[in-house]
């Protein structure tokens, strides 16, 4: 009798033992989301969105190939201004 209780601890212990590792706790880190593919409209929005400082101005912009970016400079004279349309050197 004192055997057939202590096959029942044992069963026991592995039944819950492999319950508690088999069942553990779910994946709680939220899934990143997927960033959409640019567009040409994405583009044309970053160029839009340039500012442009008197002196030099280097940029970086990402095109629609992933992991593509162009990367130039312009420069703007001192004195330039809507009125005061002078160059750009790019």
């Amino acid at each position: 009798m004192k055997n057939i209780s202590f096959i029942k601890s044992i069963m026991a212990i592995i039944i819950l033992s492999t319950l508690l590792i088999c069942c553990g706790g779910g994946d709680d880190e939220a899934t990143p989301e997927i960033p959409l593919p640019r567009t040409a409209e994405d583009v044309k929005n970053d160029f839009k969105n340039l500012t442009f400082n008197v002196g030099i101005n280097d940029f970086r912009l990402e095109s629609i190939v992933e992991g593509i970016f162009w990367k130039f400079r312009v420069i703007v004279p001192e004195g330039a201004s809507s009125s005061n349309k002078m160059p750009l050197v790019m």
